[in-house]
Formats: C-alpha cells, sequence, structure tokens
C-alpha cells in the first residue's frame, strides 16, 4: 500500500488530501491556512506542513505546479511559499511530481478549464467526496490523480477511469526518467507533443 498525498498550495490556502491505492479512496483531507503576512507566514506555512507530514506520512505527492498571476509581487510571494513546500517533503523523504492544472483538470472532467463550482460537482460525482473548500477539493482531485498513476506505474492496472486518463498518464511519465542504474546518468525523456498544447 502507498499513501498518495495531493497538494494544492497557494499564499492564502493549502488544500491537502491523503489516498490510499489499495482502497483508491481518500483517507483524509482539510486545508492549510496561514496567519499574517511575510516571513510570519512562511514561519506559518512551515510548522503546519512539517506537522501535517508527520502525522500523514505520505510516500508520494502531486502537488499542483506554479500558476503566476500578473501580479509580480505575488508572484515571487508564490515562490517563497512553494519553496516551503518543496523544502517540507525533503525533510521527510516524501517525492514528488508537479503537475500543471490543466493536467488534473483533463483528467478529472475532460476539459484544461474548470471553475471551483464544476470542479466541487464533479469530485462529489466521481469519489462521492464533498467539500466547500475550493483547495481542498483541487488537493482531493490531485490525490485521486495521484492514486490512479500509481496503480498503474507500479502494480500495472489497466487505465479506465476515462478517455483522458491514457493521454495524461503519458504526459506525466515524460518527465520521469526509467532509472536502471543510479551511478549512470540518465537521459531526460523526449516530451511527447499533445493536442492541447
Amino acid at each position: 500500500m502507498a499513501r498518495i498525498l495531493g497538494l494544492d498550495a497557494s499564499l492564502t490556502s493549502c488544500g491537502w488530501a491523503l489516498g490510499d491505492t489499495i482502497t483508491k479512496k481518500i483517507i483524509e483531507s482539510g486545508c492549510i491556512f496561514p496567519v499574517c503576512y511575510g516571513e510570519v507566514r512562511l514561519k506559518d506555512l512551515r510548522n503546519k506542513f512539517k506537522m501535517l507530514l508527520d502525522v500523514l506520512k505520505p510516500d508520494w505527492c502531486f502537488i499542483e505546479a506554479y500558476a503566476y498571476s500578473v501580479q509580480w509581487g505575488a508572484t515571487y510571494d508564490l515562490g517563497e511559499a512553494g519553496g516551503i513546500y518543496r523544502l517540507g517533503m525533503s525533510d521527510f523523504g516524501v517525492g514528488y511530481l508537479e503537475i500543471n492544472s490543466s493536467m488534473w483538470k483533463i483528467w478529472l472532467s475532460g476539459k484544461g478549464k474548470l471553475d471551483p463550482k464544476e470542479a466541487k460537482k464533479v469530485v462529489f460525482e466521481k469519489f462521492g467526496l464533498n467539500s466547500k473548500v475550493e483547495h481542498e477539493v483541487d488537493g482531493i482531485s490531485l490525490a485521486m490523480l495521484g492514486v490512479m498513476f500509481y496503480n498503474v506505474w507500479m502494480r500495472k492496472e489497466p487505465l479506465r477511469l476515462g478517455m483522458y486518463e491514457e493521454d495524461v498518464y503519458n504526459y506525466i511519465t515524460d518527465f520521469i526518467p526509467v532509472v536502471t542504474d543510479s551511478t549512470k546518468k540518465q537521459k531526460k525523456p523526449k516530451r511527447r507533443k499533445r493536442w492541447w498544447l
């Protein structure tokens, strides 16, 4: 069994969910809300996230990749906050994959753009989970995508969730080299072209 953490991190909140690869269900989900601004916020994020990792003990994480706004100040702050999450996972030995928001939304609904209300509806219909917090819903989606990917990649289960599952699976595997010998330098795999890119 592997425990997959889905993480939708932002400056104002961090939605998370823990998925089980055996039951293919969400064990637990929630949202971290940092306090204040600046260094105080970063310290609060670090402490709360490390406590979360210590309790959940995930084996792997699917984290939403950076999505920058036109506000350069917010872009800088987001990079700092993102570093807190990535360093935290490194400290606990948790490997992670960064997933573009359009990728998990295509996997979830077949559309690269999905507003929060639609995402909540699809998550409820597919997984029977209901949350009022947008980032928690995104964390659930990322965790379930991670569960699917793990079961296909490691346990060789068939792809069967939806018509876009194979495309998204192949897109993710483009960024994972097959490691046969850690002492040898691995070539970066070529990125396949997809119709939505």
